[in-house]
């Protein structure tokens, strides 16, 4: 996949960077396009499509780097096309990974886009991921503007809420349980990120979730 446009490099943070890569080419768009229609069980129309993709820029992520930290408030919305993100947070002192987001995500700060406020938790890269991130000006006028997309927006909702509620019924059990079904249903997650965030998300120490895979060898 060729990169689109001319692209800016700038600290982001405290020590990672991020690219702007720019408007996304027609690779980029084919690809967007593809994503959104895989996503739920309705697409929006190419009249929403088009002006949803020139609104918007491609940006880049090195691992570890923060979408939006714990405390910022960012109202805008991205979709992620390449690479795993998740959405993480601190319990107590233990940090937890609520989900994991694959190509066709969208990573959302709803603190942010719904009310301006502070996001309660952090969505970061979790190896290097680019995602397409469109201003919430320019995404609440399409949904305003076309039945389409609204009735995108809805149905994406609505299937988030179908996975949350899906994700109880297969991660759970005992640890050695819930590591089994994450590889048996999400094996690009275990290929793709590191085996700390794993044990986060599992509930378990990463020494406990090495003990498990060595076990299982």
């Amino acid at each position: 996949m060729t990169r689109c446009g001319v692209f800016f490099i700038f600290l982001h943070g405290n020590t990672a960077l991020m690219r702007i890569i720019g408007k996304p080419d027609a690779s980029y768009r084919r690809l967007i396009t593809a994503l959104m229609a895989e996503a739920c069980r309705c697409r929006p129309g190419e009249d929403a499509v088009d002006p949803l993709l020139d609104s918007g820029v491609i940006i880049e992520y090195t691992p570890g780097e923060d979408i939006t930290p714990e405390g910022a408030t960012d109202p805008d919305v991205y979709m992620l096309v390449e690479g795993i993100i998740r959405s993480w947070y601190w319990d107590g002192d233990v940090e937890k990974t609520a989900y994991f987001g694959t190509p066709g995500t969208l990573c959302v700060s709803y603190h942010g886009y719904v009310f301006g406020q502070p996001a309660p938790g952090t969505h970061q890269a979790c190896c290097r991921s680019r995602l397409f991130k469109v201003a919430k000006a320019d995404y609440d006028r399409l949904i305003a503007e076309d039945h389409s997309f609204a009735r995108w927006c809805l149905e994406y909702a609505n299937c988030q809420l179908y996975y949350f509620e899906m994700k109880r019924n297969l991660i759970n059990g005992s640890a050695r349980e819930r590591y089994e079904s994450l590889l048996r249903n999400r094996p690009e997650i275990i290929r793709g990120v590191p085996l700390k965030i794993i044990a986060s998300y599992l509930g378990i120490t990463p020494q406990y979730l090495s003990k498990l895979r060595r076990d299982m060898r």
